[in-house]
């Protein structure tokens, strides 16, 4: 049993159900897990974890260490329980490097957060580039430890052996709930499922069991529950799981009212708290020209060529695109058209993956060079591509960087900044020289550096992050990075997310995606004053019911290009933009927000994580040492009147990390012309999965017995040995 945790980006529900791979197979087609890097696990010990980690990310250990601690203690309280065993936690730096985990067989998709694994109890997950994330996605992964472990002894303690699992909209629902606060992007699901009438009662919410539309729906279930039947509701269910064989009756018999009654009522409370929000705001569709109709389309960006012969010619959209399973960069012209496959990702090994939901695509400043991150060979390059020629013009990979997103052309097109995460999981801006393929660090710190975009005049960088005091909180706002003096300027400050910002072509503002007013829409930054850009003004340029992201400028700036959210899609849609919507002036005062920067200090103003350390000298590190556990043990005997009696055993065992795996089987079929070694059954295997060589080996001694034609009694016997090589 599985309890898996998807990443909550903003445009990451879709993620599950283009990748989730299917009951019946452990690989989507075409995808296998591969051990491209061999790891020197070392292992601490805390009060309640067993912490794996490589030497590469002693940091992130040294921070996930107090985290763990913290959240034990959280679920702790939220359980009124304990878990008296130790846990073991694996955590990985990168998710291309969470991929390669045997610690559950399946392929990954890179929607998956985080992972608990019932068997061992086992927590693994990996470094999104956001360490307040990342102890989110950990809480979530303890909510499941503590309730797993409170079901299993509330059932032992009155005798009952089988495990009774409960709807996982429930499981996933409360671990949502009690890990982290509603959201924007919460909201903006559930809401939108409301309105294009796709939301799913209690009572089907199997249909879309691992989406992220059924975590959320979980999720404001869950709250729902809270406020109507009390916090300790929860607490009370657990505790009388023993008492019913279904969640249906635990839930009847804790609370008095049944779950069709709870489906009925909190529909209707979502119909009164969020249909009001329809007056004001209307979804994508509505509000803009949609350019894309079907599958999954997003991180638009505009290529102008200045030597097309007319002007309908001259601009043309680039996206990632997913409408028969594989991700695609296509091409179509602004105003609507055919659509031109660009790049096939995911159908080679030099596209394995395109990160379509978590790095966007650049087109130089020419309109002749795209620049994109594409994972091969367990890692991420930097490419780019010649529009003119449709072929790869270069590629680049650095050592010390594993994950890249987001890539911006410098207007000279002689250099790209994008984001990129290191081999111990932290993530800063970089410049390389396309040219020479020289790397240059811009930021160096724990913080979350992400959507970088370069200004027009090439003096300066703007990005999102979460180095402030909000960050803490996981919270994003806006920042520009000064090329000259290295000096960063906070942009805007709320207790907001300000994300994917992108500069206007007359470098006077910029475009952005925020959550400001609870809902994700576009807004303007306009910058003035002498000195350059010392005053800003905000204002909201999109009322959308349910979210836009990723805005891209078209070249005239009389519109922007940007990925909107319905009914359960995500699309391109184009908005015109009039003057005064980019200009400074305003008919609506109360839709602007003007400030000076000065007043956003940034010295001294990021948060930090000493408040979090616990006592090093309660901490014991050790290299890690394979240790044997049991997986799976089961036994069987029968008593046939023929062939008499008959039984065995199978054992597996594993080690923590699921490099190395043993399987051990004994039986014997007896009677009346069986002595004890002619009956014997035996096999042993060993199976080493720690690199990308696999390698399986064992021995067998197999006697079968079977009535064969004419009534004749049959036996068949044999002995070998076999060797397994999987590259």
């Amino acid at each position: 049993m599985i309890g898996v945790r998807v990443t909550s980006g903003l445009l990451a529900l879709a993620v599950i159900a283009l990748c989730t791979p299917g009951h019946s197979q452990l690989y989507r087609f075409g995808k296998n897990k591969v051990q491209f890097d061999r790891f020197e696990w070392q292992k601490m010990e805390t009060e309640h974890f067993d912490l794996y980690f490589y030497p590469e990310e002693s940091e992130l250990a040294s921070f996930a260490a107090p985290m763990a601690e913290a959240g034990f203690r959280h679920a702790e309280s939220k359980f009124g329980y304990t878990v008296q065993r130790r846990i073991p936690l694996i955590i990985y730096s990168s998710h291309v490097y969470f991929e390669q985990t045997n610690i559950i067989p399946g392929y990954l998709p890179e929607g998956v957060a985080g992972f608990t694994e019932f068997l061992k109890g086992r927590v693994a997950l990996p470094m999104s580039g956001s360490l307040p994330e990342f102890e989110r996605v950990l809480y979530h992964e303890l909510i499941h430890v503590f309730m797993f472990d409170l079901v299993r002894h509330v059932l032992r303690s009155r005798g009952i052996t089988e495990y009774r699992p409960g709807p996982l909209w429930f499981s996933e629902g409360l671990a949502e709930y009690w890990s982290s606060e509603w959201d924007s992007r919460a909201s903006m699901i559930v809401r939108d499922a409301l309105f294009s009438r796709r939301l799913v009662p209690i009572s089907l919410m199997y249909q879309i069991n691992g989406t992220f539309q059924m975590y959320k729906e979980g999720q404001s279930i869950c709250e729902y529950m809270a406020r109507e039947y009390g916090e300790d509701v929860f607490e009370r269910i657990l505790h009388n799981w023993w008492k019913a064989e279904t969640f249906a009756e635990v839930f009847e018999m804790t609370t008095g009212e049944t779950l069709a009654l709870l489906d009925e009522s909190w529909q209707y409370d979502l119909e009164k708290r969020i249909l009001p929000v329809i007056e004001d705001a209307d979804p994508p569709s509505q509000m803009a020209t949609a350019l894309t109709h079907s599958g999954f389309n997003l991180k638009p960006s505009v290529a102008r060529h200045a030597s097309a012969a007319t002007e309908a010619d001259s601009q043309h959209v680039l996206y990632f695109s997913n409408t028969q399973g594989y991700t695609q960069i296509v091409r179509q012209a602004v105003g609507g058209g055919e659509v031109d496959v660009v790049v096939e990702g995911e159908r080679s090994a030099a596209f394995e993956s395109l990160h379509a939901f978590f790095s966007g695509l650049a087109v130089s400043a020419d309109g002749d060079v795209l620049a994109f991150a594409a994972k091969r060979n367990g890692r991420d390059h930097l490419v780019t591509w010649d529009l003119r020629l449709g072929e790869e013009s270069g590629r680049f990979t650095f050592p010390t960087i594993v994950a890249i997103s987001s890539p911006s052309w410098s207007p000279d097109n002689q250099m790209l900044v994008f984001s990129g995460a290191e081999r111990g999981g932290i993530t800063d801006l970089y410049t390389v020289d396309v040219r020479t393929g020289e790397l240059n660090a811009l930021t160096g710190d724990l913080y979350h550096d992400s959507d970088p975009t370069w200004h027009p005049e090439g003096d300066r960088i703007a990005f999102s992050s979460d180095r402030w005091q909000g960050g803490r909180q996981g919270l994003y706002n806006l920042f520009q990075y000064e090329l000259t003096s290295g000096r960063i300027t906070q942009l805007t400050r709320g207790n907001h997310n300000d994300v994917q910002p992108q500069w206007a072509p007359d470098g006077q503002s910029m475009v952005f995606s925020s959550d400001r007013d609870g809902i994700y829409n576009l807004h303007l930054l306009g910058l003035e004053g002498d000195p350059v850009g010392s005053r800003a003004h905000v204002r909201r340029i999109s009322s959308t019911l349910t979210g836009s992201f990723d805005p891209s400028w078209l070249p005239d700036q009389s519109g922007v290009l940007f990925t909107g959210f319905e009914a359960g899609r995500f699309n391109i849609y184009r908005m015109a933009l009039d003057s005064t919507q980019t200009g400074r002036a305003a008919t609506d005062t109360m839709a602007m927000v003007s400030y000076h920067l000065d007043d956003l200090p940034m010295e001294g103003d990021q948060w930090q994580l000493e408040g979090d350390e616990i006592d090093s000298s309660s901490l014991t590190r050790r290299s890690y040492k394979r240790k044997l556990s049991l997986d799976v043990a089961q036994s069987q005997i029968s008593q046939d009147p023929l062939f008499g009696t008959s039984g065995g055993i199978q054992i597996g065992l594993s080690d923590v990390l699921g490099n190395d795996q043993y399987y051990f089987v004994l039986s014997h079929i007896s009677g009346g012309n069986s002595n004890l070694f002619n009956g014997l059954n035996l096999a042993f295997a060993r199976v080493y999965l720690a690199q990308q060589l696999n390698i399986g080996w064992g021995v067998f001694r197999l006697n079968d017995r079977f009535t064969g034609r004419f009534g004749r009694q049959v036996r068949e016997r044999r002995t070998g040995a076999y060797l397994e090589l999987s590259y």
